[in-house]
């Protein structure tokens, strides 16, 4: 019994093993210059600008970059 289940756990570490290469291959690392939208445009600076609604650093085409409108009367964010 206590042969069969190390025969398993062998099995187990060599699948695991296996996996874990191939998923270090298939993933793709991504460049922090593109744009978090779309993925296409690249910022020569690095930097790109806030987007107002998602927070995202994105490129002109993709984001909204409104500032929002301070309500003195309400003490709120109005947008």
């Amino acid at each position: 019994r206590s042969r069969k289940l190390k025969e398993e756990l062998d099995s187990l570490q060599q699948q695991l093993a296996i996996k874990s290469v191939t998923r270090t291959q298939d993933k793709k690392l991504v460049d922090l210059r593109l744009c978090r939208l779309c993925f296409k445009t690249k910022f020569a600076d690095g930097v790109g600008r806030v987007c107002s609604d998602c927070q995202q650093r994105v490129c002109p085409q993709c984001g909204a970059f409104s500032k929002p409108k301070w309500n003195a009367k309400r003490n709120k964010v109005s947008r």
